[in-house]
């Protein structure tokens, strides 16, 4: 489910990537990637109140990662904005 997320992603198709990140999510609470991958959704959905849930959850799991998703926060702003349409497609986590 997580690639399938992240092909989404790539689609640009974020309620679908939300919804496969939800399903990977429900299959292994706790999932690292299938909770990066319900950030970015949220991200690029313009649903900020969850980045910043979910960043926080992440940090608890992974600082570095959560690090690394930093740029979601900013988001909002059009600089912010700018910075994660970039970097959303360098920060996806692949299954095998």
């Amino acid at each position: 489910m997580i690639n399938a997320g992240n092909f989404a992603l790539i689609r640009q198709n974020y309620p679908a990537a939300f919804l496969y990140f939800c399903e990977a999510r429900g299959m292994q609470d706790g999932q690292l990637g299938a909770i990066v991958g319900m950030l970015l959704a949220h991200n690029e959905l313009g649903n900020h109140a969850a980045v910043a849930q979910l960043l926080t959850e992440i940090t608890r799991m992974d600082p570095a990662m959560a690090a690394n998703l930093a740029y979601t926060v900013s988001a909002g702003t059009p600089e912010g904005r700018a910075s994660a349409t970039l970097e959303s497609k360098e920060t996806v986590l692949w299954t095998e």
